[in-house]
């Protein structure tokens, strides 16, 4: 399957909002609106933190790098980013060394975080459960999202940009033709 930019679309909107509908159906297990509605908001500003923060991390591993290869018409190139295959390298060179030691606090943070604001909720129980799956959830889909939006469309707008061909300048260049 060849994967086109409204395929990525589609799958980076989609996800996210199955993810809000599995918030909605959990909330609604609560006996009592009030709990419901406590639940729902805590769970979306919760996705959405962790959403804001996976995105974060895309769009830095995901930035183009302008190449010294100018095209014929003076136009910058720009490539891929490699420094998610270093990092990557980096990171399973550290794990083997290290031992995986670190990664138990990454998962005691998650989990006290949840257990923090499961405290009171009433709703069908395990809640601490479900808000530490939306925050690896989240932060994933934000991940993802935040790659894909860097890779596909930032370097379109960076040779716009250095080419003198932003939106403005394009609908100046149409109305002075047109007088």
């Amino acid at each position: 399957m060849k994967i086109t930019k409204k395929n990525a679309y589609t799958l980076s909107l989609g996800v996210p909002v199955f993810g809000l509908i599995c918030i909605g159906f959990y909330s609604s297990t609560a006996h009592v609106f009030g709990h419901a509605a406590h639940a729902f908001g805590l769970f979306v500003l919760t996705a959405g933190a962790t959403f804001l923060l996976g995105a974060l991390l895309g769009f830095l591993f995901a930035i183009p790098k302008s190449s010294d290869v100018k095209m014929d018409d003076g136009k910058q190139v720009y490539r891929a980013n490699t420094n998610l295959e270093q990092i990557s390298d980096w990171l399973t060179k550290i794990l083997l060394g290290v031992g995986l030691t670190q990664m138990d606090e990454i998962g005691n943070k998650i989990n006290s975080i949840s257990q923090s604001m499961a405290g009171e909720m009433k709703l069908m129980g395990h809640e601490a459960m479900f808000i530490s799956s939306l925050i690896v959830f989240y932060t994933v889909c934000g991940f993802l999202n935040g790659y894909l939006f860097t890779r596909i469309v930032l370097p379109g707008v960076f040779a716009k940009t250095d080419a003198g061909t932003t939106e403005d300048s394009v609908v100046e260049t149409n109305s002075q033709e047109n007088n």
